[in-house]
């Protein structure tokens, strides 16, 4: 009979145990908060995208880039050069950049959730396809008409920035 309940009280501890660690892991486990479109993202922006998980996706700064040099020479503050663009949407940080083509299409459809766009086209990151060097890479239009037409930027062309991050 003793060997029944040292049996019996050993299985209860070994169960009382693996409840016990059970419960401290997943507190020790982070909690994640599903995001939703048009909200705050973790960096600050405003969440444009999302995967089907909710707690992954792109968010995008909740302004356009201003181009300093260009405001000190009175010109229009929110247009850049390729490269001067991709400089001024890393700023933040090393998540931060400017959007590929396949991201800036995404915010293009959400637009109006972002809110902020000029009446412009803006520049992707995007260079594949471009074996001309007349071309610096791939541009959007978001015009407030128009259906988010991509098409191969000029070089020495000027186009407006937004900076996104993955998160």
């Amino acid at each position: 009979m003793k060997h029944h309940q040292f049996f019996t009280l050993s299985i209860i501890g070994t169960m009382f145990a693996m409840l016990l660690a059970m419960t401290s892991a997943s507190a020790d486990q982070p909690s994640y908060t599903p995001y939703t479109i048009g909200e705050e993202g973790p960096g600050g922006g405003i969440v444009f995208y999302l995967d089907h998980t909710g707690v992954h996706g792109l968010e995008a700064k909740r302004k356009d880039e201003v181009n300093q040099a260009n405001v000190r020479n009175n010109k229009v503050g929110v247009l850049f050069y390729w490269g001067d663009a991709k400089a001024a949407a890393s700023a933040y940080g090393s998540d931060w950049h400017l959007p590929t083509k396949n991201e800036l299409d995404l915010l293009h459809k959400q637009k109006d959730v972002v809110g902020g766009f000029k009446y412009t086209s803006y520049w992707t990151s995007s260079t594949e396809g471009l074996n001309d060097p007349f071309y610096a890479a791939w541009r959007q239009n978001f015009f407030t008409d128009d259906d988010g037409i991509q098409a191969k930027a000029w070089a020495k062309g000027m186009h407006a920035a937004r900076a996104v991050r993955a998160f």
